[in-house]
């Protein structure tokens, strides 16, 4: 069971969206997740370009949260400002074409929209496993 605590509640005329932004390793039996801060989250109409409200920051714990959400249907992209990790729209789409829609209802906020990031492709610095590995042991010690 996970606890939402919202910042901001929905109204009777507006929803939220709220998720947390993090990036797994599975390495054998094992699996590791750190949260991801500093991710900007966007929400835009299904197929849209432009953001329905500001877009947000994860924070440090890797949530975040939309206020002030018109009921309707939106898509929601992960964005990573330094590029370390790759762009990811929700539900582990690789593009807008792809990404599921959240619903969102007046009076209703909407959680568990939530990502897990992979690391961009990077030219030049080794094999994807060698990257993930350090990445792993850049988290741990």
């Amino acid at each position: 069971m996970t606890l939402t605590v919202l910042a901001q509640a929905p109204t009777a005329t507006t929803g939220v969206i709220a998720g947390t932004v993090a990036q797994t390793f599975h390495f054998g039996s094992f699996t590791f997740s750190f949260p991801l801060p500093g991710i900007t989250v966007h929400l835009l109409p299904v197929g849209g370009s432009t953001d329905v409200v500001p877009a947000v920051t994860t924070r440090s714990n890797g949530s975040y949260e939309l206020d002030g959400v018109a009921p309707g249907s939106y898509q929601v992209e992960f964005v990573d400002p330094a590029g370390k990790y790759a762009t990811q729209w929700w539900n582990a789409a690789a593009t807008q074409a792809a990404a599921s829609t959240v619903t969102v209802t007046a009076g209703q906020a909407t959680t568990g929209i939530s990502a897990s990031l992979t690391p961009a492709p990077a030219s030049g610095s080794g094999t994807a496993s060698a990257q993930v590995k350090a990445q792993v042991m850049q988290h741990t010690s």
